[in-house]
């Protein structure tokens, strides 16, 4: 069994992403992260002092910079949540996985294979959401919800190049190391930024038992209520 639980990065959630993992019981936790990004997280990060700076441009920066003012509006940090998880599956004894590749790596090359009109796109974009108000963000997340397949094909039709590298290239990396996963583990957890779970699912086995909590699912204080009761009592069946 796959309980795939889909997140937004921004929004503070993780005393629901702790609950359902540990009540949960799985064999393994996967988590959409790499050991870079983890360790900066977990403040455990050293860079090598060998290691050939990364040239970063201007404009992936700021993706960084406006992913944290958002967490800012709404009390969190930016992916916490998934650090919340990786650390709940350790405490639960699962085996923990961090199943995603360099975010720094795919960025910089999605920055350089995107044509210049992609790139014109993105910087307004970028100064936009630069100015997007805790409301803005709100409304954002309730339209992609209500039309998510609308939702990602526009953005393929406008960002063409982010959406192989950032959201096909990653979907498929993430796939294959549940499928390995899943050949010594029963039950499983994945912990993945909500664009990813219908992608993820797609690329799954058929025969996957597979089961989700979406991110609209996590914010509905109604819905979430009903959720966590429901594996509360399912650990006594």
């Amino acid at each position: 069994m796959l309980l795939i639980i889909g997140t937004g990065h921004v929004f503070k959630i993780e005393e629901p992403i702790r609950f359902i993992i540990k009540n949960f019981w799985p064999d393994a936790v996967l988590v959409e992260l790499d050991e870079k990004r983890y360790q900066a997280m977990d403040g455990t990060y050293e860079h090598p002092k060998d290691a050939k700076p990364i040239k970063i441009p201007r404009m992936v920066k700021r993706i960084g910079r406006n992913q944290d003012r958002t967490s800012a509006q709404f009390g969190a940090q930016t992916g916490f949540e998934l650090l919340e998880a990786c650390k709940t599956g350790e405490a639960s004894g699962a085996e923990v996985i961090l199943m995603d590749g360099d975010a720094v790596e795919f960025l910089v090359r999605m920055w350089n294979e995107m044509s210049f009109v992609e790139k014109l796109r993105w910087k307004f974009s970028g100064l936009k959401n630069s100015f997007t108000s805790k409301k803005s963000t709100e409304k954002s997340h309730e339209n992609f919800a209500e039309q998510e397949k609308e939702h990602i094909e526009f953005l393929r039709r406008r960002y063409p190049t982010m959406m192989r590298i950032l959201h096909d290239e990653r979907n498929e990396n993430m796939a294959k190391e549940i499928i390995k996963a899943s050949e010594k583990h029963e039950r499983m957890v994945a912990v993945v930024g909500d664009a990813h779970v219908l992608g993820l699912i797609e690329l799954l086995p058929e025969d996957m038992d597979i089961r989700t909590i979406r991110l609209a699912e996590i914010r509905d204080e109604e819905r979430i209520s009903k959720i966590m009761a429901d594996i509360w009592y399912d650990r006594f069946e």
